[in-house]
């Protein structure tokens, strides 16, 4: 088993409020893959400590091939979709780039302790 791991950051420019509408839309986005994908126990999550504008998803699969398959069934999902087709417009309007521009992927083995 595998744990997905998507981290994005967002512009420390921005502002606190569109710092929190971000957050936001970050929770309705994880409340729909929860709800149309319980299985991948997709959370979201924030740093305790350290950059406060960075997010990450964490979801689990069996390999790295079934993250990819899933992450290609998101791009084909209506309300993604339109969750990013929403994000998109207000990232123009607050004159900056979309935040998951800036991402990276990361892939963790959990390890068998037996």
């Amino acid at each position: 088993m595998i744990y997905a791991v998507n981290t994005a950051s967002i512009p420390d420019s921005i502002g606190n409020e569109w710092k929190y509408k971000v957050m936001e839309w970050m929770k309705r986005l994880a409340k729909h893959i929860q709800s149309k994908w319980p299985e991948i126990e997709f959370e979201l999550l924030t740093n305790y400590d350290g950059a406060q504008t960075e997010f990450h998803w964490k979801s689990k699969f069996a390999s790295i091939a079934e993250a990819e398959k899933q992450r290609e069934q998101w791009h084909q999902d209506d309300g993604i979709a339109a969750l990013l087709l929403e994000a998109t417009t207000s990232a123009k309007e607050m004159g900056s780039t979309p935040f998951w521009t800036n991402q990276q992927d990361h892939y963790y083995r959990i390890v068998d302790l037996d």
